[in-house]
């Protein structure tokens, strides 16, 4: 889990970004993507967002499971990882 993994932000981003879209990031992405991870985030933290919503109750720390699901479903909504037939 994303939440749980040790390294800085942009190297789990790298990470998540591998998995779903099965390429290395570029460094722009990267940066995009970090920048839209501590938006959410800040969003949660602020209480803007349900974090509970979204990572269920369970979660550990809510808001940092949070963060990283917004940051997962924003990458599967990438053009390059829906499939279409």
């Amino acid at each position: 889990m994303l939440a749980t993994q040790e390294g800085s932000v942009e190297d789990r981003v790298r990470t998540l970004f591998r998995r779903c879209l099965t390429r290395p990031p570029t460094d722009d992405e990267v940066a995009m993507l970090s920048k839209f991870y501590a938006t959410q985030k800040e969003r949660f933290t602020k209480g803007e967002v349900d974090a509970k919503a979204l990572a269920g109750e369970d979660a550990g720390d809510v808001i940092e499971c949070a963060a990283w699901t917004a940051l997962a479903r924003a990458l599967w909504n990438f053009d390059e990882a829906v499939t279409k037939s």
